[in-house]
């Protein structure tokens, strides 16, 4: 387990494989860092006051949730005991969850832990990214010296990004290049449902990168501007949910069209 220190933040990114299970994985976590003191039964059963568990079907955060969530969090904690809230399968919020979520995983309450749990987490919007320590688990099939990445990394993306989708991502963040008749041209190409999946997953995976190198890097040259920033974070919120779209059988070509329009409309 490659964790990091969270006192400088008080949301946790918890990044898992996706063949473990998401319960086990977030008690060994919090058992291994003295944070609880029950055993794993009496946390599967979720009857722990100082624990409060959500998306356990991982079928999705209902709005009945989030707004459970933002109830208790307008409640400071004063008991001794740690308060901990958890979302399982984080990426399946909606982005307006993401969005409401969004003050909670900046600024949780006194004592108070917020987790959030995906084996996908680049499918989270970037700014609760940023606003999260990762804690990574390795994948029961994964060597010792191999860890689930919760963010891609400069070295590593030319692996598995082609150079067509990278071209593409520049592209789309130069408003004065981009426009509908290429937007039109580029959902023509992916008419199938698992080359559209594909492409999305790609270009947020590059986006995320760029968004990071933006924060982190000194060299000025390997900046985003503040208008490419603005324009790849929109773009982000676009392609989630569009993914989210493709997922509920909506016509791929069409699916990104509309997407992509959005971002040709987009006014930094």
């Amino acid at each position: 387990m490659n964790t990091q220190n969270p006192s400088k933040k008080t949301s946790l990114m918890l990044v898992v494989s996706p063949q473990d299970d998401q319960l086990e994985q977030l008690y060994t976590y919090l058992h291994q860092e003295k944070l609880i003191e029950s055993d794993l039964r009496q946390f599967k059963v979720g009857n722990l006051p100082s624990i409060h568990l959500y998306n356990r079907e991982q079928k999705g955060l209902k709005i009945e949730d989030v707004r459970e969530i933002i109830e208790i969090s307008s409640f400071a904690n004063f008991n001794s005991q740690l308060r901990i809230i958890a979302i399982l399968d984080a990426q399946q919020s909606s982005i307006p969850a993401q969005n409401a979520l969004l003050k909670i995983v900046e600024e949780p309450p006194n004592n108070t832990l917020v987790v959030l749990v995906s084996a996908y987490p680049k499918q989270l919007l970037p700014t609760i990214h940023s606003r999260c320590n990762h804690v990574l688990i390795k994948q029961a099939n994964q060597t010792e010296n191999q860890t689930l990445s919760a963010t891609p990394n400069k070295t590593t993306i030319n692996t598995y990004i082609s150079q067509k989708v990278m071209n593409l991502a520049r592209l789309i963040l130069n408003s004065e290049k981009f426009s509908y008749s290429q937007a039109i041209d580029i959902a023509a190409d992916y008419k199938k449902r698992e080359e559209a999946l594909e492409l999305i997953s790609q270009l947020m995976d590059y986006l995320h990168l760029q968004i990071s190198l933006n924060s982190d890097s000194s060299k000025e040259g390997e900046r985003l501007t503040s208008k490419e920033r603005s324009r790849a974070i929109f773009l982000v919120k676009q392609l989630l949910e569009a993914h989210q779209n493709l997922l509920k059988n909506l016509n791929p070509s069409l699916t990104l069209e509309h997407y992509l329009f959005n971002l040709v409309d987009y006014q930094n």
